[in-house]
């Protein structure tokens, strides 16, 4: 399985017994890495483990002491093997074969989207479930399924039926298989490899926004999509395979255990596959437009707008009362619900919309081929930029932004309701902008819950307010620059899922994230987020209660604060009620498979046992 075709050199080391199996597997349609991966794996050339096999008896490909690094590059470690597996057995050998060597950490990776370090240590064990061509360089490769990979794969393996009378499919789905695997074998057509195939006639009615991750990515840190009625990825998990602490496959389908085991952050083993729930096809209906900043998400007074964003010279309190009933219409019954601020522009974008399941004859691939393939070219120009503003820093403080703000402004599609709007899969939807991994950026995300109002109902100025604490502290940065990408904010339900940032969320979740260009210097990066944290952090509920806000578990927030307590501290608060509970089913999932729950400090994150204590 050589997934590096450079590397055929390289295997003129290898005894001639395993030189052959190394050159001569099925390549994935990929480009040659370049640039420093390929720096990289001079010095560290890909080799086959003399007792690791796969499941047709190969030796499985390993790197030694190849320095880890993430997309965000916010986390580096010299892990002493990286292994690259292609089926499940050489999960469980590799396991196996930690154990034996004495090793105490092993964990795995995928697109390593993850800006937090959730991932391996020094000297320990990484699992790289992807092919480094894939994650490690830009301009990115698309993969396709691999055939001989049995991490990867999707299949429907029956269906239920839900206490509503809803019908659900289930689909079994390797953790390496990737958003763009799985949208292509929903809508059908032409794939990546060339190939065409029908519709699968299902989808999932939530996701992220980049195809570009893998399930498993997705699955462990408690990703979500957008919309009130919807909960996070990780609640439509119906059953785990995964590798445990023996390196034996396991099942994990008890309802109770998979409360916390469909989200727990990798601790419980190596997932090797996820069955979900899925839906129907349907097809999304979708009016984006651009509006006035002060008429998309309006302000709670007209103060909270800065004045370079004004763009009414009048407005009246009927105008502002209507705006507000947009609002609150969309965040509360739309099917999807997301609003964009990019920075400095005076329209935002609204992406909002609701589903239609008669709307397959009207609809079609969305983006379409050509306007795919521009959005891929202005990811990469997105990182040229990034490279480029990296050399004449100063330059990059002044005009970075704008560049990129507007361009983005510009391409997004925006029309008037007595358009046609864009009628499509509902899955092309969720994934409506592609290449996303060619642009690497950081990201700060937290959850806020939204309290209660007056009435019972939902507190939508909770949304409005922290829509606006977060552009004005974007505007009034006294290190202009540090933010050159957006302000977005979801609206999403609650979880089921113990450790999920949803949990607990009756009205719902105001998820708003700031997003900036990786050139950004750190030092002015972290200040800047930490601003805007203290504004969220300052929310209460009608009763005088500290809102609990919780980060995306995948997103930045080592190393800040919240109202002046170190974040792992605050956190241990924030989830005193749901750490117990977890930490019980993850034992009682070590139980059902033969384990003691002292046996899964294999799995452990230094990170969330600062946060969760000894299980």
């Amino acid at each position: 399985h050589d997934v590096f075709p450079c590397h055929k050199d390289h295997a003129q080391h290898l005894n001639p017994e395993t030189r052959e199996t190394c050159v001569q597997r099925k390549k994935l349609p990929t480009v040659p890495p370049m640039g420093s991966l390929v720096d990289e794996l001079r010095t560290s050339p890909v080799d086959l483990h003399p007792e690791v096999k796969e499941s047709d008896g190969t030796f499985t490909r390993i790197i030694k002491n190849l320095e880890f690094k993430n997309w965000g590059r916010t986390v580096q470690n010299r892990p002493e093997v990286t292994f690259l597996p292609h089926s499940k057995e050489a999960v469980c050998n590799i396991v196996k074969w930690s154990l034996q060597k004495g090793y105490t950490t092993v964990r795995a990776s995928g697109y390593r989207h993850t800006w937090t370090d959730l991932y391996s240590r020094d000297g320990q064990v990484l699992v790289a479930m992807l092919p480094l061509c894939v994650t490690n360089k830009l301009p990115a490769p698309i993969p396709s399924i691999d055939p001989d990979n049995d991490l990867m794969g999707i299949e429907m393996v029956g269906e239920i039926q839900e206490p509503d009378g809803a019908t659900k499919g289930l689909c079994k789905i390797g953790a390496a298989t990737t958003n763009q695997m799985f949208r292509e074998w929903a809508v059908g057509g032409y794939q990546t490899d060339g190939s065409f195939k029908r519709s699968s006639g299902w989808t999932v009615p939530i996701n992220v926004i980049m195809s570009e991750i893998s399930w498993g990515g997705s699955n462990a840190p408690i990703c979500h999509g957008a919309g009130l009625r919807h909960q996070t990825l990780s609640d439509l998990v119906h059953e785990l395979e995964l590798v445990n602490a023996r390196g034996e496959l396991q099942v994990i389908n008890d309802k109770e255990v998979l409360k916390a085991a469909a989200g727990c952050f990798g601790l419980l083993g190596i997932v090797v596959s996820l069955t979900l729930k899925v839906d129907p096809m349907t097809y999304a209906v979708v009016y984006a437009q651009k509006l006035p900043m002060e008429l998309m998400v309006p302000p709670l007074q007209q103060g909270d707008v800065p004045l370079e964003l004004r763009t009414l010279e009048h407005t009246t309190s009927l105008m502002l009362k209507q705006a507000k009933a947009n609002f609150e219409v969309r965040a509360l019954n739309a099917f999807y619900a997301e609003w964009f601020w990019y920075i400095g522009q005076k329209n935002g974008w609204q992406f909002c919309w609701d589903v239609d399941d008669g709307a397959e004859a009207d609809a079609k691939p969305y983006p379409e081929p050509w306007r795919e393939k521009l959005q891929m070219a202005e990811q990469i120009l997105g990182q040229l930029l990034n490279d480029f503003f990296t050399l004449i820093p100063a330059l990059g403080n002044v005009l970075q932004a704008k560049l990129l703000s507007s361009l983005a402004q510009f391409v997004m599609p925006s029309m008037k309701y007595t358009e046609k709007p864009i009628i499509c899969p509902v899955i092309d939807a969720l994934h409506f902008r592609r290449g996303v991994q060619n642009m690497r950026v950081y990201d700060m995300e937290w959850q806020i819950p939204i309290p209660e109002n007056e009435s019972g109902g939902p507190d939508w100025d909770l949304c409005r307010r922290a829509w606006w604490d977060a552009i004005n502290v974007s505007c009034t940065d006294p290190k202009k620059g540090a933010i050159r990408i957006a302000v977005e904010m979801r609206i999403v339900g609650d979880s089921g899922v113990v450790m999920a940032p949803f949990f607990g969320n009756k009205h719902g979740t105001c998820s708003i994230e700031v997003l900036t260009t990786e050139n950004v210097k750190r030092e002015d990066w972290v200040p800047f987020c930490q601003s805007i944290l203290d504004k969220w952090a300052e929310y209460k509920d009608r009763n005088g209660q500290y809102l609990n806000i919780r980060p995306h578990w995948a997103k930045e927030w080592q190393g800040l604060t919240v109202r002046g307590v170190p974040v792992t501290t605050y956190l241990k608060e924030a989830y005193a009620d749901r750490i117990p509970e977890f930490k019980a089913k993850l034992a009682e999932g070590a139980r059902q498979g033969g384990l003691s729950p002292e046996e899964l400090s294999l799995f452990k994150s230094p990170l969330m046992s600062e946060i969760l204590g000894d299980y």
